[in-house]
């Protein structure tokens, strides 16, 4: 009997052992090249229509939901139960796409349904029945994807790893110590792992282990959720062997929060912008040896007349980003080297730019509005057809390896309804340039934002600056400013953050906050700020404001304006 006990408990403690080994290099057997996906349905016809006229996507996603206990979720989609996963990897199979399933859960299950997003999930990690009925959903999943015998990647709760690591619900927002039923749910397969956020990152690494080798495994690392790569693979190491981290540069196109005013600022992102987000994920890769994909990438452009900011149609400039003119286009190759693997387009709320005629009408070129280009678009696409003629173009003119020498340069190919290539349509007259300031300029009213917060602290005056640290934007109190950070109050803990970490719309709404009409000097700040970050109009109502108590301060501002 000792025997058959001996050998039960090594059974145990090898299977809890797998699910905290070192990172996997499962990822390894995906496509050798960068891999595009797009948003998809099970029998999306435009995936396939587009892979015949040349862009082979590596990738297509669908949202797994409904909640694990509510009787509407994605098993009850089809019959017998569970068929949803079947269709959709079977049928995914067929175009050649590699699936990817966001498996988003949690928040949509009772008892915590219908309760703010924190609140919701925190009650239902916390809840036992829940919490087996996840694994119980999960293992189904599991096993459906087991039996396609390929490469399904499981994307795991957007959204749930960064209120982890951050909501006070959460507290004290560290895996090892925050609470969620995992031995305690009495689900048998993971009896073995802790009651907490790294014992459910482990038991879910497990169950994969033990009913799905092909699946992969992908935690999503939400930049709102904490802005420190460190603290982010250190949650990652603890909860087990994961083989994928996504990322989500933004899930909305630009205009289309603008239009919405959702977190409309820094909605549009600039060079820098791509750039700091790049290098904030290239820490997360090197620190836990995994490669990145970005997800549900916004799907609208300023290319195509059709995206003229009507609903369905937004612009935003993030395909064109990595896609216009590829290979010239050297982005892909620098998101490579910061470990990246791959794009997935989709939007995140209705009325995003889709590729598809989800507007039902047809092939639209409207007059192209301010800082659209006009290209004339020759499919009913939404998007003006700009995912499908860039996607084969990319494919056509060589797929991006991540290892070996990158397709040579050639001009992109653009194909039309008929057949052929067609050559640039005219671009718009470009708006005239907004006056700006120099960097010099700019950099030191930066200084002085930092030498003004201080002092503003100093004299015990609570400045505040709006931040997405948690979800939507908020204004948290300035805890303390120096010349190499600042420190804000979030659940009476000061939070250090790096001042190059901290966008310009983000310093234009610390200088608000301090912000006096009788002195020039403070109303200035804001004005130069928010030249730097393009918000012109905004700035010469403050540059106006400031002349009224100093008339020369303002016009020394005003001199440094360039075209």
């Amino acid at each position: 009997m000792r025997a058959f006990r001996l050998l039960g408990l090594l059974a145990a403690l090898a299977f809890a052992a797998r699910a905290s080994e070192t990172p996997s290099t499962r990822a390894e057997g995906l496509r050798p090249h960068f891999m595009l996906g797009i948003a998809s349905s099970p029998a999306d016809k435009w995936v396939e229509e587009t892979t015949k006229q040349g862009a082979k996507w590596d990738m297509r996603y669908q949202y797994i939901c409904g909640g694990v206990n509510t009787g509407s979720n994605w098993k009850t989609w089809n019959q017998p139960q569970g068929a949803f996963a079947s269709f959709y990897l079977d049928a995914s199979e067929k175009m050649g796409c590699i699936p990817v399933l966001s498996y988003y859960q949690m928040l949509q299950s009772a008892p915590g349904a219908g309760r703010g997003e924190p609140e919701a999930n925190r009650v239902n990690v916390n809840n036992a029945g829940t919490m087996k009925s996840y694994f119980d959903d999960f293992k189904v999943l599991l096993e459906k994807s087991a039996a396609l015998k390929k490469p399904v990647i499981l994307h795991v709760e957007p959204d749930l790893w960064g209120y982890f690591l951050i909501a006070k619900e959460f507290a004290p927002n560290d895996p090892d110590k925050t609470a969620v039923m995992v031995k305690s749910s009495g689900h048998e397969d993971v009896k073995d792992f802790e009651d907490t956020v790294a014992g459910f990152g482990k038991a879910l690494v497990a169950l994969r282990d033990k009913y799905a080798p092909n699946v992969l495994l992908a935690w999503h690392a939400s930049l709102w959720g904490r802005p420190e790569p460190k603290f982010f693979a250190d949650a990652i190491k603890k909860c087990g062997a994961w083989d994928l981290i996504f990322t989500d540069p933004s899930d909305r196109d630009s205009a289309w929060r603008i239009a919405k005013n959702y977190h409309a600022g820094g909605a549009w992102w600039t060079d820098k912008d791509f750039v700091s987000f790049r290098d904030w994920s290239k820490e997360l890769h090197q620190l836990t040896g995994l490669p990145l994909m970005a997800w549900q990438v916004p799907m609208g452009n300023t290319i195509m007349a059709t995206c003229n900011n009507t609903e369905g149609h937004y612009m935003d400039n993030r395909p064109e980003y990595f896609l216009e003119d590829y290979p010239k286009n050297t982005h892909i190759a620098e998101w490579v080297q910061a470990g990246y693997i791959g794009l997935l387009f989709g939007g995140g709320a209705g009325g995003c730019t889709d590729v598809r005629d989800g507007c039902k009408d047809g092939v639209t070129n409207p007059d192209p509005i301010p800082n659209n280009k006009g290209e004339k678009a020759e499919w009913p696409d939404d998007d003006g057809g700009y995912l499908r003629t860039r996607g084969i173009n990319y494919y056509t003119k060589g797929a991006f390896p991540l290892k070996g020498p990158p397709p040579k340069a050639a001009a992109p190919a653009k194909l039309v309804a008929g057949g052929g290539e067609k050559k640039d349509a005219p671009a718009a007259p470009p708006p005239p340039p907004k006056p700006k300031l120099e960097a010099a300029t700019l950099d030191a009213w930066q200084a002085k934002l930092v030498e003004q917060a201080a002092a503003q602290i100093k004299k015990g005056k609570k400045p505040t600056i709006v931040l997405k640290i948690f979800g939507g934007p908020t204004a948290y109190p300035v805890a303390s400013a120096n010349e190499k950070e600042l420190a804000v109050s979030v659940q009476g803990n000061a939070m250090p953050m790096k001042w190059e970490k901290i966008t310009l719309e983000d310093k234009v709404s610390l200088a608000k906050s301090m912000a006096d009409e009788a002195n020039a000097q403070s109303l200035l700040l804001v004005a130069v700020l928010l030249y730097g970050s393009g918000q012109n109009e905004q700035a010469e109502d403050f540059l106006a404001k400031a002349a009224l108590v100093d008339a020369n301060a303002a016009q020394q501002v005003k001199d440094k304006l360039v075209p």
